[in-house]
């Protein structure tokens, strides 16, 4: 909607500006926009893969691989998130 004035802020698009921020090391207000975002889906399986993926960007593992299993148990058909547990060795 060029030149409208309107913006997309819906669930992917809020997402990839979060792993935008991350890539930058604006780790604390990527996590912000998927908490915010959490609020309106909070059932998503990709959002959880997005949070998994800025939190390793981060350096902390743990907590990824808990992000990662919590999009498995939205989605046990979630491709990435299992591929990413496989990927930090867990089961």
């Amino acid at each position: 909607y060029y030149g409208r004035d309107t913006y997309d802020f819906g669930e992917l698009s809020l997402n990839q500006a979060a792993f935008r921020l991350g890539r930058e090391g604006k780790y604390a207000d990527a996590l912000k926009i998927l908490d915010f975002n959490e609020k309106f889906f909070p059932g998503s399986s990709g959002l959880a893969v997005f949070r998994g993926n800025i939190t390793l960007m981060k350096g902390d593992t743990a907590g990824a691989v808990t992000a990662f299993r919590e999009a498995v148990r939205r989605d046990s058909t979630n491709g990435e998130a299992r591929g990413r547990l496989r990927d930090l060795g867990v089961k």
